[in-house]
């Protein structure tokens, strides 16, 4: 049994979640994708890091490297570096030495990127405007098989939620991660560079008393914010740990608080929940991005016959809920080894202990041939190269 035909694809939102999923879904597949998206409120647009999945998705989404690399003032991420998590600054390197010259690069599919992710959603839908429909509306609710906007009922065979954390479309049922993650509220800002050395070509995610400081260097400023828990740092408190880290240079933009989750149900009935509308674990590790390409990928593999049905949806959910469930062990790790005092690092080491840190310790000893397969974003390679360092 082949399901129902897709024909149509309606994605709410206008982020770069929402317009990366348009990009993709349009340029490989026959279906009509239309976007509807009211533009309010200021986007925070302090910077986004990538990991190295996201060149060869702009190259599938059609657009050419050079041409978005310059518009979206991006620069190369050769990994991340992590002082103060413990005794020794940690690197997390991608696939070059961070000290390699720019003509050394292998363009796009080598790196990650840093770019600016307001300009990234407006190069997008530029490009894509001629084979895209937008409609600047406002979606109420969803009734079956059509959206309800201010501009009228808009069907669909598929709806892609891209809402953010208000996940109109979609059933408000998480899986609640608190007792797994210890980060929920982050103070996000940017910082003008002082000179050239602060042009570094990888993230710096630098551990501080009360939780840990973002550096993402795009082309004309560094996005930077830090993050915490509520309930141990008030975000005023947090906020001038901040402000002193950079002696006053920084400029404050707003304070984001989240509880850490993704849906138990990623794709259900008709809907698809991408980006933070299908869930958000924390900043570190740069999974966001991530993990919202890696939704519309999934959808458009698994309905490369035009076709879907609740098998195709169940697998979407599996292949999904291992990205993510990867990711969280992942970040866990790096609270979990740290050996710092502040009450905040201790209660972060009181986490659930995924049982990869036991089995790659094991294996230190061994050669380091623990490559990614499709289905990962963190293969034992990054596992075994952060407890090396450790």
């Amino acid at each position: 049994m082949r399901g129902k035909l897709i024909k149509k694809v309606v994605i709410v939102g206008g982020g770069s979640s929402a317009m990366l999923a348009a990009a993709f879904i349009s340029n490989n597949t026959p279906y009509k994708v239309t976007v509807i998206d009211k533009e309010d409120g200021a986007p925070i647009g302090v910077g986004e890091a990538t990991l190295i999945n996201f060149g060869p998705f702009m190259s599938a989404c059609g657009f050419d490297f050079k041409e978005w690399f310059k518009y979206c003032d991006a620069t190369y991420k050769t990994g991340i570096l992590f002082p103060g998590w413990t005794k020794k600054e940690v690197w997390h390197p991608f696939k070059m030495n961070p000290m390699s010259k720019l003509t050394d690069f292998n363009k796009e599919d080598r790196n990650g990127f840093h770019v600016d992710c307001l300009k990234l959603a407006k190069f997008i839908k530029d490009k894509i405007k001629n084979k895209v429909t937008f409609i600047d509306g406002t979606v109420s609710h969803i009734d079956g098989h059509f959206v309800n906007t201010d501009k009228g009922k808009i069907t669909a065979d598929v709806f892609i939620d891209c809402t953010g954390f208000a996940s109109v479309l979609q059933e408000k049922k998480k899986v609640d991660l608190s007792n797994r993650l210890i980060c929920d509220t982050a103070v996000a800002g940017h910082v003008e560079y002082k000179n050239k050395k602060e042009k570094r070509k990888y993230v710096i995610c630098e551990a501080v008393s009360c939780g840990w400081i973002w550096k993402i260097p795009v082309k004309h400023r560094i996005g930077t914010g830090i993050v915490f828990n509520r309930s141990i740092t008030s975000p005023e408190e947090a906020s001038e740990i901040f402000n002193n880290h950079w002696n006053g240079r920084v400029k404050i933009r707003k304070v984001i608080n989240w509880t850490p989750y993704y849906k138990p149900n990623f794709w259900k009935h008709n809907v698809i929940s991408l980006g933070l509308a299908g869930g958000f674990i924390e900043p570190l590790e740069s999974t966001g991005l991530a993990l919202a390409m890696e939704g519309a990928y999934q959808f458009v593999q698994l309905t490369r016959n035009g076709y879907g049905n609740a098998a195709t949806s169940n697998l979407y959910n599996a292949i999904m809920k291992s990205f993510y469930e990867e990711s969280i062990d992942f970040i866990t790790m790096h609270y979990i080894i740290s050996n710092r005092k502040e009450k905040f690092w201790q209660k972060a080491r009181k986490l659930k202990r995924p049982f990869q840190i036991n089995y790659y310790n094991s294996k230190l000893k061994e050669p380091l041939n623990y490559p990614n397969n499709q289905y990962s974003f963190f293969g034992g390679n990054n596992w075994v190269t952060w407890l090396r360092q450790v």
